[in-house]
């Protein structure tokens, strides 16, 4: 990772790097949202040019996106000397690295942000991997079908995955807290919004949040109260809607 020099902690737009971004590809989706809302929550959201990938449409499949990223997933980072970043957790590492400032989202500490990427972690391994497997296993099965292995007799095992590891995160990281860090906001709680929403308002399926998770219903309401407006500065509208 960049190194980070004092002189640059007060100034989120100067950077301690070989190779900056020069661009960043986004689609729809909880992913790429979650990237946009970690550059909007520190005031950067217009800071790197972005490019939207209709994934719909397959132009993630297309050979030269394909060169950039094998994977062919949203959102990826391109830098200055060709190098293209992928997976949202190591995007966001990157940014906070590459762009200090008073609004950090993994911590300010080594001990803060050690902690920070265990409760993200385990809020990817035990809620939002199962959550996006029974997406793509069920209602977008036969458009994930040509690009991954799809195993739809798995769907209602992951709906009760689910429905279990849900009720074990209002129990066991959200009970007594604000926040999955404390009163720390942190990129595990983006995470954990982004992913529950999209599982239960998402235009594709829809899931019910269990009626006995009430530290996840108070966290919902208190990431829309105290961070609406970065939320609301991470929806990528493609460019078609917007015309």
């Amino acid at each position: 990772f960049p190194t980070r020099r004092s002189s640059d902690l007060n100034n989120p737009t100067k950077m301690s790097v070989t190779s900056s971004p020069t661009k960043l590809y986004l689609s729809i989706g909880p992913n790429p949202q979650l990237v946009k809302w970690v550059l909007a929550y520190k005031g950067l959201v217009d800071t790197i040019p972005v490019q939207f990938i209709d994934i719909l449409a397959n132009e993630n499949r297309s050979s030269e996106y394909i060169k950039k990223n094998p994977q062919g997933g949203c959102p990826a980072l391109e830098l200055a000397n060709g190098d293209v970043i992928c997976e949202v957790s190591v995007i966001a590492d990157y940014i906070e690295e590459v762009y200090p400032d008073s609004k950090p989202i993994f911590g300010s500490t080594a001990e803060e942000r050690a902690y920070a990427r265990t409760q993200f972690r385990r809020i990817d391994l035990q809620f939002c991997e199962h959550s996006w497997n029974a997406l793509r296993y069920g209602k977008l099965k036969e458009l994930f079908a040509p690009r991954i292995t799809i195993v739809p007799e798995n769907h209602d095992g992951l709906i009760k995955l689910m429905n279990g590891n849900i009720k074990w995160i209002n129990d066991k990281l959200l009970n007594g807290k604000k926040y999955l860090c404390g009163d720390r906001f942190t990129i595990g709680d983006m995470w954990l919004y982004l992913s529950v929403k999209q599982a239960i308002e998402g235009p594709f399926e829809r899931w019910s949040l269990p009626d006995d998770v009430d530290n996840i219903k108070n966290f919902l309401a208190t990431i829309e109260k105290e961070h609406g407006d970065s939320l609301a500065a991470s929806v990528t509208t493609p460019p078609a809607a917007s015309a």
